[in-house]
């Protein structure tokens, strides 16, 4: 998909016919240089006002009509951002800029002007610019009123055209092919500007800073028309023509869906097969995601968080079943064979783009000397951690005292951070019902490992607790024992099947009220119904939907009553958001009441079943007072387990209530 001409965009808002559109290009064909609009405005056949409605059709970009850009209030420090020479020789005026999220709000007149957009990026360090367009007089005057004439004389003069660093300009009109170039960009350096449109290298060309063009083959049609006007500005200018693009010298760092599914794909593949060590694999996936979350906690990159993941995952690879006999014994002479010299050569053929080699290296060296603090950030933590997640459940959140007394050294900065991991955490678990009671364990009775695999990921990443049994009668006693919120067993299990499990766990006073649900591989509609009889949740065919399990899990614990009553937990706002509360709150389907206490200021939210339905703030109610609550970043919260709601004076969903609170809060912090 490609963007429209001017030309059509213009005849859509019906500021110009047909005839005068031909009549324009006409002109430019005719003179060999200039575009489209200003030629139009120049020839009075569009005014500066629709010619910028155009161009903010043209680029699906906000107009700021004339008349109200004089009532625009710009911050001095946020006019200060950019130099005044910039705003003027540019043409873009600084607005407004989320310093949280660094997004720079710039009015301008011409969107294809890059050499200024991206000169005020760099200046302000930026991560995304939001443009709105406005007319030329308009904008002119704002900048006469805001950055005066002799003002911008006397600043520091902006470099000669000629001195100005060149690129290469390079022409992609595919939607997804373009956002690929641009992000590839970004990693390979700043001497490339990835542009959809001829205009944008046109202004490039104009400015100076433009030597060579790039572009498919398919595009030729499109570049064969500006080529002459182009090199009668830059008459050196050099324009290819190419069969496709693809990635120049480094790796490009994959997109965060990308990164998600590669550790996704990489922990099934390695504890799929761990069907006889099941507290293993269980240990594993909680020392990658801890790991992961301290990892965060400490501020490092994404990329150096996915690098303490992967390497968690291999922590313990000379235990697994599957590797069992791969890693050596005793080394051989000059050749390493240690568990993560394995990893490394299961990992390299996938070029995963993350500083694995470094974090290997420095672990091998931390694990030798437990006494010497880790020389490598990463490879700390995840010592830490796994001493940690060795040391098993805890009833506390100290990481210094779980790991008092066990000889090893550690870095004081990591346990504080551990600690408040793991305070969150519980915060979290007693939140959802997980912590102190069994409402949100699932007990799963699978001996198909791969299924196992698939249900405990997804079962994780919701905040329940799982456990895992291989058979009927193991299934049965465990569940008498620990009474979970819910079962997910095969039909055909050992022992004891699927049917005969589910009648005796309904039969018994004790465990009725267990949700059941059966997953079948080949039975037919007679055992579906009889399961359905008996009492099951539901019956479902291999391969599972899993998004449809989670809803129906989702739905049963829900309707479960909550061990111990009206039992609440309470914390500090400096531990958990209300932003995270609420949304673990959500994702459980709780029906709470959140009150909030902050010195003299008080705060009420209620939930039903997961949605945020009431809310009060001093004399604020409904979704303003839930927003003002979510700006408290100190104070004290209590919540109350099924408490029954006033009448609801929310009517939005959960979702989007977060959503736009966090959006409020990045502005007021701004």
């Amino acid at each position: 998909m490609s963007r429209r001409r001017i030309g059509e965009v213009m005849v859509d808002l019906k500021l110009l016919t047909p005839p005068q559109v031909e009549h324009v290009l006409g002109e430019l064909r005719t003179r060999e240089r200039g575009r489209f609009g200003e030629l139009a405005l120049e020839l009075g056949l569009v005014d500066e006002e629709g010619l910028a409605r155009a161009v903010a059709e043209q680029f699906q970009l906000r107009m700021v009509p004339a008349d109200k850009v004089g009532r625009i209030s710009i911050a001095p420090d946020v006019l200060r951002l950019l130099p005044p020479e910039l705003i003027r020789d540019e043409q873009v005026v600084p607005t407004f800029f989320d310093d949280s999220r660094k997004v720079l709000s710039l009015l301008v007149i011409d969107p294809t002007r890059i050499p200024g957009l991206k000169r005020a990026q760099q200046l302000t360090r930026a991560q995304r610019l939001r443009l709105f367009v406005t007319s030329r007089s308009a904008l002119i005057e704002l900048i006469d009123q805001l950055v005066p004439a002799p003002l911008a004389a006397a600043a520091s003069a902006a470099p000669a055209r000629d001195d100005r660093p060149r690129v290469t300009a390079v022409l992609e009109t595919n939607i997804k092919r373009l956002g690929a170039l641009r992000h590839l960009a970004e990693v390979e350096g700043e001497a490339v500007e990835i542009v959809d449109d001829p205009d944008q290298i046109t202004a490039l060309v104009e400015a100076g800073t433009c030597d060579r063009v790039v572009h498919r083959d398919a595009l030729s049609g499109q570049v064969d028309p500006y080529v002459g006007a182009w090199r009668r500005v830059t008459p050196g200018l050099r324009v290819m023509a190419v069969p496709g693009f693809g990635p120049a010298h480094l790796p490009a760092v994959p997109y965060g869906a990308a990164r998600d599914f590669f550790l996704g794909i990489l922990e099934f593949a390695l504890l799929a097969g761990e069907t006889q060590q099941v507290g293993l694999r269980a240990r594993i996936r909680r020392l990658s995601a801890l790991a992961g979350e301290l990892a965060r906690e400490q501020g490092l990159s994404e990329e150096q968080v996915d690098a303490v993941s992967v390497a968690a995952l291999f922590f313990h690879l000379e235990k697994l079943t599957a590797m069992a006999g791969s890693l050596g014994d005793t080394p051989q002479e000059g050749v390493d064979t240690g568990r993560f010299a394995t990893a490394m050569g299961i990992l390299e053929p996938h070029r995963p783009p993350y500083p694995l080699l470094p974090l290997f290296q420095a672990l091998d060296r931390r694990l030798a000397a437990p006494t010497l603090p880790a020389d490598h950030l990463g490879a700390e933590l995840l010592f830490t951690v796994s001493r940690v997640v060795d040391a098993g459940p805890q009833a506390t959140t100290d990481a210094a005292e779980i790991l008092d007394g066990d000889g090893a050294q550690y870095d004081p900065g990591v346990l504080a951070a551990l600690s408040r991991v793991l305070r969150r955490e519980q915060l979290r678990a007693q939140l959802s019902g997980s912590g102190g009671d069994a409402r949100r364990l699932v007990l799963i009775a699978e001996r198909d490992a791969a299924q196992v695999t698939a249900l405990e990921t997804r079962l994780a990443r919701a905040n329940y607790e799982v456990d895992v049994v291989a058979d009927g009668q193991d299934a049965l006693t465990r569940a008498r024992a620990r009474k979970p919120a819910a079962l997910i067993a095969n039909l055909r299990l050992r022992r004891l099947d699927g049917l005969s499990l589910l009648m005796d766990l309904k039969q018994d006073p004790d465990t009725a009220g267990i949700a059941v649900f059966l997953l079948t591989d080949h039975s037919g509609p007679r055992d579906i119904a009889r399961g359905l009889d008996l009492g099951a949740e539901d019956v479902l065919e291999k391969p599972v939907n899993l998004s449809v399990l989670m809803a129906r899990l989702r739905r049963a614990v829900a309707r479960a009553e909550p061990v111990g009553g009206d039992a609440g937990v309470s914390g500090q706002l400096s531990e958990l958001s209300l932003a995270d509360l609420i949304q673990t709150l959500s994702l459980g389907g709780r029906t709470a009441e959140v009150s909030l206490s902050g010195g003299a200021h008080r705060g009420l939210v209620y939930l039903a079943e997961g949605q945020v339905v009431h809310a009060t703030h001093g004399n604020e109610a409904g979704e303003e007072a839930f927003f003002a609550l979510l700006l408290w970043d100190e104070g004290r919260f209590a919540v109350r387990f099924g408490a029954a709601s006033p009448p609801p004076n929310v009517t939005r969903k959960t979702d989007f209530l977060l959503l736009e609170g966090l959006r409020r809060i990045d502005e007021a912090r701004r």
